[in-house]
């Protein structure tokens, strides 16, 4: 059922659950008591002048490494950190996506299918949005006019942009069309352009090829939806080279291949 499920929308999966089960699907409700006071916009006024980690790999260049001045934690200091606090998920029982710091908040998405923003010191919740597929990109925040954009992608190909501040959606668009596309990339604003790139979950179609090779999705300027696709990562997508002692390779039983190189 997972092919026929791909393109199905969050309402429509708990359509489909309550039609099966006979049940009326409850998703948990966050307390009150879990947001933060009111008080949102403190010390949001520009989160990449202080220590951050943006996106997934700090910068354009994508080197995950964090330098001295940003880190502010030498090796020496690693062993005696203790745990401050912790966040659970509700409803799910893994958690796959970065978080991103900046701001003195903590923003990260979920299996649940919501994006959270948090309170670095006290992980109490400033916001809660709630998207159509699991989010495991890395949330990438950037100016957006006057103020700030949180910019993350789902895995039903769906890219978001919300206020950084408040979470109020900017725009949303779906970017690729190709069934069992997803984005499990972070989106990267470079010289006023948004990037967001694709894959695909082909795997759960047990075929012997793959027919999508990725795409890398640029907007005109990051406070609109996209209007331009670039050109695919790799042309003319197919099987991966068979192996000796596998005869399916590309397929199901991928993880068995002695060999990972397309054909030519």
């Amino acid at each position: 059922m997972a092919v026929e499920g791909l393109g199905l929308s969050t309402a429509q999966i708990a359509d489909l659950a309550e039609f099966l089960t006979g049940r009326q699907l409850v998703k948990e409700q966050i307390p009150a008591a879990a947001f933060c006071a009111a008080d949102r916009e403190r010390a949001f006024a520009d989160p990449l002048a202080k220590p951050h980690w943006n996106g997934w790999g700090v910068d354009l260049g994508q080197h995950r490494f964090q330098p001295a001045e940003m880190a502010q934690l030498t090796a020496e200091q690693v062993p005696k950190l203790k745990l401050k606090w912790a966040f659970g998920f509700p409803g799910v029982l893994r958690a796959q996506a970065q978080a991103t710091v900046a701001g003195g908040r903590v923003f990260v998405g979920s299996s649940e299918r919501r994006v959270y923003s948090l309170s670095a010191e006290t992980a109490c919740i400033y916001w809660a949005f709630d998207t159509d597929g699991p989010v495991r990109t890395a949330v990438s925040l950037g100016q957006n006019g006057s103020g700030w954009a949180a910019y993350f992608g789902d895995q039903h190909a769906n890219a978001y942009a919300v206020d950084a501040v408040t979470g109020k959606l900017l725009w949303k668009t779906h970017v690729e069309e190709f069934p069992g596309a997803v984005i499990t990339g972070a989106p990267a604003l470079a010289e006023g352009r948004l990037y967001v790139p694709t894959s695909s979950m082909e795997e759960v179609f047990a075929g012997n090829a793959a027919n999508f090779a990725g795409a890398l999705l640029r907007s005109q300027r990051p406070q609109e939806k996209f209007s331009r696709k670039a050109i695919p990562l790799r042309k003319n997508p197919g099987p991966y080279a068979r192996a000796k002692s596998v005869c399916n390779c590309g397929g199901p039983r991928e993880r068995e291949c002695g060999l990972r190189q397309p054909r030519t």
